[in-house]
């Protein structure tokens, strides 16, 4: 992720794998896939810098920290888990509330094919939650229970 930020990749889908889906997610979601990948694109535009790989300007996201993508991983074996079958196939992770700041992420799991006829796994929205977000993100979805 700092090499992104750094300028040092070059190439806007170059993937970073980022967390392993447990299966029983993957089995609620339908794919067989588990490696989670974020694209040097992503990262820029949750920085707000998607304008270096020729993307439109977008919302900046500061309160996302190179520690919050660390806890990539403990989000998706510990949030609570969401179906979201609407437009695409995709899991909402909301973790707990941070003990100390109170804070809450949410991330996105979509599953999305292949050229090749498989899958894979991408972040499209990393960021900042909280109770009203939270709330409105998730009315009408299905819990998954672990």
């Amino acid at each position: 992720m700092r090499a992104v930020r750094a300028g040092e990749v070059a190439d806007p889908a170059a993937s970073i794998a980022a967390a392993l889906l447990p299966p029983s997610l993957a089995e609620a979601l339908g794919t067989l896939a588990t490696l989670v990948e974020v694209s040097a694109f992503r990262v820029a535009k949750v920085a707000g810098e998607a304008e270096i790989f020729g993307g439109r300007p977008s919302t900046e996201h500061p309160e996302i920290t190179a520690r919050d993508w660390a806890l990539l991983q403990r989000l998706v074996a510990t949030g609570e888990a969401h179906l979201d079958l609407g437009r695409y196939r995709q899991l909402v992770l909301h973790g707990r509330p941070d003990a100390a700041t109170g804070r809450m992420l949410m991330l996105i799991i979509r599953a999305v094919r292949r050229p090749d006829g498989g899958e894979r796994l991408i972040v499209p929205t990393f960021q900042q939650s909280g109770r009203r977000r939270r709330a409105r993100k998730l009315r009408g979805l299905k819990a998954i229970m672990r």
